[in-house]
């Protein structure tokens, strides 16, 4: 787990595959977030009011379990880093949700420098340079689902009704005979007892899973999404939803 977050970084396509020219690259979006900052939020000027107060609600209630997350410094960084990635992309702005997400690129990337109690020990430079490589990473994140948080959230939707498709949907093969009649007998359950999958299913995929597992074991489940490329957070993590259901029906 120590290489994880070198590995989330190229993953995503932040770091480049070139070594030769990393440094160099990184150093530029570094600055580069950090000027963002300072046009959104420096000398007390905001964009928006209601995204900032929205985002400075939700901060708190992120990990509370977790003590990195009730360290002040950690809290302000994940303020900057919602607020001007919501500024950004004004098709989306912020979303509920969108704090879980930052969740596990902050314990990725600062639990190296957290001691057991979750303070944190790293000097002012580091830590801006990391929070500048998690503003980036997550805007890499969330770029591939920004359909999940406009105004219809439209593929959020798409995936429970591929979701739904699925658990209906019987497989012939002998392996996947029986599973696939369980995941029919509980389909046809829910539809009995008024359940519609968005009820259960929502927050599978508008946090996907974050609050179904704890932090670290959801850090390995995103480890094989990042692996799978864009479609991992798309279409691979419906199957993972699916499986639970399967495990779990």
């Amino acid at each position: 787990s120590r290489y994880r977050s070198k590995v989330w970084k190229l993953l995503l396509g932040y770091t480049p595959a070139v070594t030769n020219k990393s440094d160099e690259v990184i150093g530029q979006k570094r600055a580069e977030y950090w000027s963002l900052v300072q046009r959104y939020l420096g000398e007390g000027i905001r964009r928006d009011e209601d995204i900032y107060h929205q985002v400075s609600i939700d901060v708190p209630r992120t990990c509370p379990e977790e003590l990195l997350f009730r360290q002040p410094k950690v809290r302000e960084c994940m303020v900057r880093i919602l607020y001007c990635s919501a500024i950004r992309r004004p098709a989306s702005g912020y979303v509920q949700g969108m704090n879980d997400l930052v969740a596990p690129f902050l314990d990725v990337f600062l639990r190296d420098y957290a001691s057991l109690e979750g303070s944190i020990h790293i000097s002012n430079s580091e830590f801006e340079d990391l929070e500048a490589d998690i503003f980036w990473c997550v805007g890499k994140l969330f770029d591939s689902i920004q359909n999940n948080f406009t105004f219809n959230q439209a593929g959020l939707h798409r995936q429970i009704t591929i979701l739904k498709g699925i658990v209906q949907r019987a497989d012939g093969t002998p392996l996947m005979l029986l599973r696939t009649l369980l995941l029919v007998e509980l389909s046809n359950h829910l539809h009995t007892v008024g359940i519609d999958f968005t009820q259960f299913s929502f927050r599978w995929f508008n946090c996907f899973l974050l609050r179904e597992f704890p932090l670290q074991l959801a850090q390995r489940i995103w480890d094989t999404y990042m692996a799978e490329g864009d479609q991992g957070f798309n279409e691979f993590h419906i199957y993972v939803c699916a499986a639970l259901l399967c495990r779990l029906g």
